[in-house]
């Protein structure tokens, strides 16, 4: 694999000291991976899909979880 991109995805998917995987990074990228293959799977197949509902719902997800992880500390 090229260095450059192996650094790419270490310093966007993990925390401060580039070692540590950060959980949100990686849900976010799955989100947002996620949510342009049921575009491109509801643009194929004739049916419509609300991206921006999706996003909404996502985003809001993440921030309760979020929210929730920083409560229990």
């Amino acid at each position: 694999m090229n260095e450059g991109f192996e650094r790419l995805v270490r310093e966007s998917l993990t925390g401060d000291d580039n070692r540590t995987w950060d959980v949100f990074r990686i849900l976010a990228l799955a989100s947002i991976v996620v949510g342009f293959v049921l575009e491109t799977v509801a643009t194929l197949s004739g049916k419509p899909f609300d991206m921006q509902g999706y996003g909404i719902g996502v985003g809001s997800l993440l921030a309760g979880a979020g929210a929730a992880l920083k409560l229990n500390k």
